[in-house]
């Protein structure tokens, strides 16, 4: 009887994991997965540092940077 009883526990079991698969149908129950980043700019500050890295590598930006450290030395 004992058995008989762990047996249909067993079942009922079985029946309701299945039940729930069914009814959970195409919705994924793995780990939850966070966001991707994208690697490069992380807040703002950094990506003012990278456009102001850009425009001083370019020939309008070397002409500032030329003029500004012309002024600062320009008694030497």
């Amino acid at each position: 009887a004992a058995d008989a009883a762990r047996e249909e526990e067993k079942s009922d079991l079985a029946g309701d994991l299945m039940q729930r698969e069914f009814v959970t149908a195409r919705r994924y129950s793995g780990t939850r997965v966070g966001r991707s980043r994208r690697v490069g700019v992380e807040d703002v500050g950094s990506a003012l540092g990278q456009a102001l890295v850009k425009e001083l590598s370019c020939t309008t930006g070397r002409c500032i940077i030329r003029g500004v450290l012309g002024g600062f030395f320009k008694g030497r």
